[in-house]
């Protein structure tokens, strides 16, 4: 077989789809996939971690969270992500069975927010966003800065281990420098500067992947989570058919974000003064505080 062209580069599920042409000059679609760990392999590969007797190296660092790529001569190439010390909260977000124990869909009201959603977000400790702190100050992740501006810092996400196209897989962040603004529910309350920073926020980023990688803005899917995975305003820029998309934009999850723009721009209060249908995934402190309302 001659490759002729990759025709889909899917790295969730580690396979390749190719145009090939036969010995005979026919053409041949070929899908070559990575079969998946065994459980033998799995215990070798975490038992050896960090770094599997020196076969990778770490290539991003920042507070409990470490990144390591390289070649283990058993499996081939790997991508190992490490979260030590990891809290319960950490643990039930890749734990699948509890996962599904803790997903309910519930509707939100200004009130709820005030109630219950607010308080928990208070007493969130410091260091679940000291990661962020060093990226904002240039102590860790410098790699994956796309762009600075002094309100916004744009990076790439670690769902797109930049080794895959950006054509398949570009997956980018804008976050916020401000700590006041911790989730869309923010933008607004203070009054039309946020939303102009937030719409500053879409212009400069699809800028810069168009600049930077030849991706126009119409190829671009660009949203907000609400409930957040972690409570600092960020934006997600997603390339258009790439399989990083995943449930990121289920609905219950995603707000697309000229949809957001245009709710603020008619009702500058909008998400201050809106109920919101929103699915509360990881997070049983936050559904044991909705059940305490008798909200679910």
């Amino acid at each position: 077989m001659a490759l002729v062209r990759v025709l889909c580069d899917n790295p969730d599920e580690r396979t390749v789809v190719a145009h090939a042409r036969a010995h005979d000059g026919s053409d041949a679609v070929v899908t070559v996939s990575k079969t998946h760990f065994t459980e033998e392999e799995a215990r070798e590969l975490v038992e050896g971690c960090p770094q599997c007797g020196g076969a990778l190296q770490l290539t991003q660092s920042n507070d409990k969270y470490r990144q390591y790529c390289g070649v283990q001569p058993k499996v081939g190439g790997l991508l190992v992500k490490q979260i030590v010390p990891a809290t319960p909260a950490d643990i039930t977000k890749y734990d699948v069975k509890a996962r599904a124990a803790n997903l309910r869909v519930v509707v939100e009201t200004p009130a709820l927010y005030a109630a219950a959603t607010e308080p928990y977000v208070r007493s969130l400790p410091a260091s679940e966003l000291h990661w962020i702190d060093n990226l904002m100050a240039g102590r860790s992740e410098r790699e994956t800065v796309l762009l600075e501006t002094p309100d916004i810092v744009f990076v790439t996400d670690t769902k797109w281990d930049g080794v895959a196209s950006p054509e398949s897989s570009l997956y980018v962040l804008a976050i916020f420098r401000d700590p006041a603004l911790r989730s869309i529910r923010d933008v607004g309350r203070r009054g039309e500067s946020d939303i102009a920073l937030l719409r500053r926020a879409a212009d400069d980023a699809r800028a810069c992947i168009r600049a930077r990688y030849g991706i126009p803005p119409s190829r671009v899917l660009s949203f907000v989570h609400y409930l957040p995975a972690f409570w600092r305003l960020h934006v997600h820029f997603v390339v258009l058919g790439g399989p990083r998309l995943g449930d990121n934009r289920a609905a219950g999850r995603a707000l697309l974000l000229d949809d957001a723009l245009g709710n603020l721009a008619r009702d500058s209060q909008y998400y201050c003064a809106h109920a919101a249908m929103t699915i509360v995934v990881d997070n049983p402190d936050l559904l044991a505080r909705y059940k305490a309302g008798a909200v679910i």
